[in-house]
């Protein structure tokens, strides 16, 4: 169950345009477990029902000053209560508060230049809470934050033509991991750090026809605790993309795209132990025919039928020897739809 009512008052302070939103958020969940278990060589059923009661309550205020000049701001106040039949304890609380500011300015016809900071979370999923090798609740499992910062600039050479540059840092504190070593889901004793680079360039030589492209450098490395100085799994120091979109007439349109993405450690290899993931470069295309509320479409995707893993992860085996497991992306395949906007 979601109730998300809001309220959104605007109105000017002299020569500059402001608008406030509040509201709160309620979210209700359930989740009934049935789960039989052989760890160690001893077998167990665990049968648990977990709750959980999510309420939020928010802020936020934006100010538009001479069209030039925008500026946000806001705060949030998060709590949920996690309930768990059988356990004990029965219930635990969780609660977090949040901040977020940017300001955007545009010095030049469309270009502006951004800053913005925000400090997001997620609590651990029902499911994280819940160890399914020995059929117990971890109950010391936190939160996980992160303080996200941001600075950037989007260039218009033209009215088609953009640039944009964008640097980053990303601190996530008490991250969530499973642990294969532990059979067990838990808070990473160190500091998380992404940081990085993204730059992108749009250009519409003509009405018909659009070229996007982008590349993204990211450093990802553990600040602290046991593994301190390794890389973040499953973060790849290197990515890009690009794009070409062309509308054929009658309603038409026609699309390219390609993703290249470096190597990157195994999902739950904090400390580095195996070879890394092989990078991978795939393309997808895909014909569209839109009239009125209809819309038809046609997808090839990974055209070159390439083989390859976009996720692989440390698991344990039977033996209770960690290993590399990887889950194979699907090689050359189609989809075709029809939507009809009501």
């Amino acid at each position: 169950m979601i109730v998300s009512p809001q309220i959104v008052l605007k109105n000017a302070v002299g020569n500059a345009a402001n608008t406030l939103t509040a509201g709160m958020d309620y979210v209700k969940a359930d989740d009934d477990i049935v789960n039989r278990s052989v760890f160690y060589g001893i077998p167990s059923t665990g049968i648990f029902d977990l709750h959980k009661e999510n309420y939020g309550y928010y802020l936020h205020d934006e100010i538009n000053i001479g069209d030039k000049l925008f500026l946000s701001g806001g705060y949030r106040y998060d709590k949920a209560r996690f309930s768990f039949n059988p356990s004990t304890p029965e219930d635990r609380d969780m609660h977090e508060n949040l901040f977020t500011a940017g300001a955007n300015y545009t010095f030049y016809g469309k270009s502006y230049v951004y800053f913005s900071f925000s400090r997001s979370f997620r609590y651990p999923l029902l499911d994280e809470l819940y160890n399914f090798f020995n059929n117990t609740i971890n109950i010391s499992l936190k939160p996980q934050s992160s303080d996200d910062c941001e600075i950037g600039i989007r260039y218009y050479f033209g009215s088609d033509i953009y640039a944009n540059l964008n640097l980053f840092r990303i601190n996530t504190y008490d991250e969530i991991f499973f642990n294969p070593q532990t059979y067990a889901n838990e808070n990473l004793d160190g500091t998380a750090r992404r940081q990085g680079v993204e730059i992108s360039f749009s250009i519409k030589p003509v009405d018909w026809l659009t070229f996007k492209t982008g590349y993204a450098y990211v450093h990802a490395n553990i600040k602290g605790g046991t593994f301190n100085g390794k890389d973040v799994p499953n973060v790849p120091k290197h990515k890009a993309f690009g794009s070409i979109v062309t509308s054929l007439g009658k309603g038409f349109t026609a699309a390219l795209n390609g993703v290249y993405v470096g190597k990157r450690p195994f999902i739950s290899d904090f400390s580095n132990e195996f070879s890394e993931q092989k990078s991978y470069l795939a393309f997808n295309t895909k014909l569209q025919y839109q009239w009125k509320a209809l819309n038809v479409f046609l997808a090839v995707n990974n055209i070159t039928n390439t083989k390859y893993s976009e996720f692989g992860v440390i698991g344990v085996n039977s033996s209770g020897e960690l290993e590399r497991s990887f889950y194979p992306s699907q090689r050359l395949n189609v989809l075709a739809g029809v939507t009809v906007s009501i």
